[in-house]
């Protein structure tokens, strides 16, 4: 028996005996001249009872009265609502919460040194939680069409423990312990993973505070990106010492109502000021390993990608040799020709940043950094399918050219994504935004996008014709191999984290389950 099954009169005594034990004991071994009298509760049965939902009932309960979670076979899954569309999460969703709130209100008083009798009141809260049947709720998700490791939709039911899944089935029958959804309609796919955007809502990664962090977290987790790398921009290295140390230290204490930081992409500043774009040329310098591992032991590890411009130094092989080990190399707004991207790939940079942007251009007898990509299988190439960075057509070309197992979606975000048209800033750099087109004031190159990773996923299946297989795929599972954390991210699948994003047919947002709970 738990303590929701106890009896409330026990349970009100127990709180009534506590707080008088202790005060009486409290009044013998204090000194004489100070008392303590208890004026009693004021607030007897300050008991609230808040019944949310309907509680589930079995049909039939075995004998034990708490038996597991079982596969049924084949067609005889529960009793589920046939519903058109996806379903409304606050109508399907099964569970009881209670609250219990009890409020002791207490007076002392000086015997001695005062001769005015007086009060003031201590209150005491004895009891003030929310109590679930489980303190990790435990969720089943119903009669979806969920994206498996198989990178196909299939009918399946998802059972999640705490923060991970712990089963898929075809059909799973729930107890009274879990909650249970009811996701007719919908397909459910992971939490997406965005290794390469700036900030949003207004901040941005490089204003360094944990509160920019916090806050960009909280609204890609509310869009259903559940997994981060924010990206810095070409700053002093000192300046991004300081944000890579406040990354480390924000994510000893992630928000659990945000994404998960997951790593740091370094665009700057290893770069060319001839493909700069929006980067601070002022702040540009040759690759260097000592400043990359001062940059390495400032984020205590956090760092997954360092970008560079092979044709900037003559020790970029050098660098590449050196670093490939500690951090992943990505060639970054380069002006590399083919021999010298080919060179930094054979050598063990696995990276493209935002594939065509910010490079020089694919053509047949001059294929640059794009034909080395194409080239060196090992190497996974970011790409941004705003509407706006690259036509179409191009999108559709790298998928077959490089295969969809080595593309990465990604949004390059900056502050103003969720905000009006302004003018906004990146890098220390102007920004205009209108619409979904970001550009730098000062030459109206591109300055980023305003487009969230779940944005750039629909746009990509609805106006580029990718598979939406392809889609998700690209902006779950295969960021999360490039970031080394497909072990716990980027698949539906038991022993992962609990991250599951329910679209509808039209792939709008019906719900985001983060780390087994309903946002």
């Amino acid at each position: 028996m738990g303590i929701l099954s106890l009896p409330k009169t026990i349970l009100m005594m127990a709180c009534w005996a506590i707080p008088v034990l202790i005060s009486t004991y409290a009044v013998q071994i204090l000194p004489v001249n100070f008392g303590f009298g208890i004026s009693g509760p004021v607030f007897l049965n300050a008991l609230l009872y808040n019944k949310t939902f309907k509680r589930f009932e079995p049909e039939e309960e075995s004998a034990a009265g708490d038996e597991d979670w079982t596969v049924s076979p084949e067609g005889e899954s529960g009793e589920n609502t046939e519903n058109e569309g996806c379903s409304d999460p606050q109508n399907s969703i099964i569970k009881e919460k209670q609250t219990f709130f009890f409020i002791i209100v207490s007076s002392s008083y000086f015997r001695k040194m005062t001769q005015d009798l007086f009060f003031s009141f201590e209150v005491a809260i004895l009891y003030n939680r929310q109590i679930y049947r489980r303190m990790e709720q435990d969720m089943i998700i119903q009669n979806g069409s969920v994206f498996t490791e198989k990178n196909t939709f299939e009918p399946m039911d998802i059972l999640t423990e705490g923060a991970f899944i712990s089963a898929l089935s075809p059909s799973l029958k729930g107890r009274p312990k879990e909650e249970v959804y009811d996701a007719s309609g919908c397909i459910l796919i992971p939490g997406l993973v965005d290794l390469h955007f700036h900030g949003c809502m207004g901040y941005d990664f490089c204003d360094g505070t944990k509160e920019a962090i916090r806050e960009i977290a909280r609204y890609e987790a509310s869009i259903g990106v559940t997994a981060i790398a924010p990206a810095t921009m070409t700053l002093p290295v000192e300046e991004l010492e300081d944000i890579l140390r406040t990354a480390a230290e924000y994510k000893k204490e992630q928000n659990p109502k945000g994404a998960d930081l997951v790593g740091v992409n370094m665009e700057g500043p290893f770069i060319s000021p001839v493909k700069k774009g929006a980067q601070d040329e002022r702040n540009i310098m040759p690759c260097d390993t000592d400043i990359c591992q001062r940059f390495l032991d400032a984020s205590e590890g956090l760092v997954k990608f360092v970008g560079l411009a092979p044709e900037e130094s003559e020790d970029a092989v050098a660098f590449v040799e050196a670093m490939k080990d500690k951090v992943n190399i990505s060639l970054a707004h380069t002006n590399a020709d083919y021999a010298h991207a080919k060179a930094a790939f054979d050598a063990g940079a696995n990276h493209a940043v935002h594939l065509f942007n910010a490079m020089p251009a694919f053509t047949h007898r001059e294929p640059g950094v794009v034909g080395a990509v194409s080239d060196s299988a090992h190497v996974m190439a970011e790409i941004i399918c705003d509407g706006v960075h690259i036509h179409p057509s191009m999108v559709r070309a790298a998928f077959k050219m490089m295969g969809a197992d080595r593309m990465i979606l990604i949004s390059d975000s900056m502050r103003a994504t969720g905000m009006p048209d302004g003018q906004y800033t990146l890098g220390g750099l102007d920004v205009k935004v209108v619409g979904n087109h970001a550009t730098l004031v000062s030459d109206g190159a591109l300055a980023g996008s305003v487009t969230n990773l779940a944005d750039c996923m629909r746009t990509v299946v609805k106006k580029m014709e990718i598979p939406l297989e392809t889609a998700v795929a690209c902006a779950t599972i295969n960021p999360a191999k490039s970031l080394g954390i497909e072990d716990t991210y980027g698949s539906i699948a038991p022993g992962k984290k609990a991250n599951i994003v329910l679209l509808d047919g039209n792939l709008d947002l019906k719900m985001v389950i983060k780390d087994g709970r309903e946002l």
